[in-house]
């Protein structure tokens, strides 16, 4: 029934269109078959959560401002997204493992793109779209670490920790301490915290006024580990952080990233 109930609510907002912006009860109802007893229902609890309004003159229904906000969110991710994607190519090259890019969604990391390491198929995989929570593994930590402190308090005090690998941290003593070492070193390296024999080394990706909008991670499987040279792996991550930033904002660098250089010297 909750499915169908969804289902019936995205079918209502797909019915906005640039051909139809703005659309009357009759008109949504003949739209989606939905009987006008429940559409009411239906516009009414849309309404209700900013995903449309109606037009107190007209009575006719219109994409709300939470449709805007989403909306956003997606365009500025498309384009992080396409900034992003040559610079992690180069890092997954020269760090000789996958690379993904990750925002924050709520509780949640959220990955929203990847690229595979070189090793073939042994290699560590994560499928964009993939959902995990920002207290387990190197990903999700830096994106909550570098919150404003209030914020960071209220999304700590919401998490309840679970173990879902053998070294995921499940005390919130433990987190924010973890969260205050992220801050002072500019990185964070885990092992093991999301998935068993797997690591990471994430940075973030700061937005011109200092905040992270996305965590650049490089991540393999542990029994290559002892080939990883940490601290270079460290100076790849904020460097290529540092050229995303600039890319999309022009002169501006992840703050980690300062003074770093590529073993090359420049951009290529």
């Amino acid at each position: 029934m909750e499915l169908k109930s969804l289902s019936r609510g995205l079918d209502i907002l797909l019915a906005f269109s640039d051909g139809a912006p703005a659309l009357g009860l009759e008109e949504i109802a003949r739209a989606v078959r939905i009987p006008r007893s429940s559409l009411y229902r239906f516009l009414d609890n849309l309404e209700r959560r900013g995903f449309v309004r109606q037009d107190l003159l007209s009575r006719k229904y219109s994409p709300g401002v939470a449709l805007f906000r989403l909306g956003m969110v997606a365009a500025e991710s498309i384009n992080l997204v396409g900034a992003a994607y040559p610079w992690m190519q180069r890092l997954a090259d020269e760090a000789r493992e996958s690379v993904y890019l990750a925002i924050r969604e709520g509780m949640d990391r959220i990955c929203i793109a990847y690229i595979e390491s070189p090793h073939g198929h042994i290699r560590y995989w994560i499928k964009p779209g993939n959902a995990s929570p920002l207290y387990a593994g190197a990903s999700g930590k830096v994106l909550l670490a570098y919150l404003p402190e209030a914020e960071q308090r209220s999304v700590v005090a919401s998490l309840r920790p679970a173990r879902l690998a053998p070294r995921t941290i499940t005390g919130k003593r433990e987190l924010g301490r973890r969260l205050r070492e992220i801050r002072r070193r500019g990185y964070d390296f885990s092992r093991e915290e999301l998935a068993r024999g797997t690591w990471g080394i994430a940075v973030p990706v700061f937005d011109p006024v200092g905040r992270p909008v996305a965590s650049l991670t490089v991540a393999g499987p542990l029994f290559r580990l002892a080939a990883v040279k940490v601290l270079t792996m460290v100076q790849l991550l904020k460097a290529t952080a540092g050229e995303i930033a600039r890319d999309l904002w022009g002169g501006v660098r992840a703050r980690g990233a300062r003074g770093v250089r590529r073993a090359n010297g420049g951009r290529g």
